[in-house]
């Protein structure tokens, strides 16, 4: 079997569970399995992004990466509402008491150790560039990724989730398979594998996914029909190839093919969730502003 086939069939595999889990959450009225592999997916995300540009999965400096990396992506999981007493309890106190205040104290908390962690090290003027490359790790895998548990979390239905995943991953699919069989004009170098016909396939198949479920009233909270989805799905496919885009700018940055081994065929996690790491923002952004 080879590797095209391989891809397949594990892709096959990862779909099946993926609907497994939205199966299992739906039956039992939760969301504690598809937020677990969220959460996952992100910290493991910046490990891989910390083991490309300082050489090991985790060292001092990204450190403080790491926890506000948990810290955003817990708290977009965080059923806040269920804590509504909690909340005032600690705003009586004069504490900080909602997400917006978490987040606040999440970033405070990331430079501040960030730094800290880099200061007091004898070898502080090489340590500086690998504080702003965990920043950066911290920014994109936790505060941007956490969209993705937000949606999920806090829609009426996981079918909302299902919806946003498997329409952001058809641009990656329609990508590859595409791509792979009548690519042939090259048009990024930053991505030289890639091709004009496997994006354009990307974005047609993402159009017609989002189309087809706004037409069928499966795109909530957004009420805009067919045509309105496809430009929804548009602007989601695009945002999602410049995810894709700049996670291949980061490895040819630091000069690794794949991102780690936890999913060789597939260059790592990084390759797995690259594309949510903008379009998860603008699917929350155009779903609260455009109806």
């Amino acid at each position: 079997m080879g590797a095209k086939q391989i891809r397949y069939l594990l892709g096959t595999i990862l779909v099946l569970l993926v609907a497994g889990v939205l199966t299992l959450d739906h039956v039992f009225d939760s969301r504690i399995a598809g937020s677990a592999i969220l959460v996952g997916m992100g910290l493991v995300g910046y490990l891989e992004f910390s083991k490309m540009f300082s050489g090991r999965h985790l060292r001092l400096s990204s450190l403080p990466g790491l926890l506000a990396t948990g810290l955003f992506l817990a708290a977009a999981c965080w059923d806040w509402k269920a804590h509504e007493d909690g909340r005032l309890l600690l705003s009586s106190l004069g504490l900080f008491q909602g997400e917006h205040e978490t987040l606040i104290l999440g970033v405070f908390g990331l430079l501040f150790l960030s730094f800290a962690a880099v200061l007091f090290t004898k070898d502080f003027l090489e340590r500086a560039g690998e504080l702003a490359q965990a920043i950066l790790g911290a920014l994109l895998f936790g505060l941007l990724f956490s969209f993705v548990a937000r949606i999920y979390c806090r829609a009426d239905s996981v079918v909302t989730g299902a919806i946003f995943v498997f329409g952001i991953k058809l641009t990656d699919i329609g990508g590859y398979v595409i791509g792979s069989i009548l690519g042939r004009t090259k048009i990024l170098k930053v991505s030289p594998g890639k091709s004009l016909e496997g994006y354009v396939a990307g974005l047609v198949l993402t159009a017609g996914w989002f189309s087809g479920a706004a037409h069928l009233g499966y795109l909530a909270p957004v009420k805009i029909g067919w045509p309105g989805g496809i430009a929804f799905g548009i602007i989601l496919g695009v945002s999602a190839a410049i995810g894709d885009l700049s996670e291949s700018l980061m490895k040819r940055l630091y000069g690794v093919k794949d991102s780690g081994s936890l999913l060789p065929e597939f260059g790592g996690v990084l390759d797995m969730i690259d594309s949510f790491i903008f379009s998860g923002f603008v699917f929350w952004v155009l779903s609260c502003y455009w109806s």
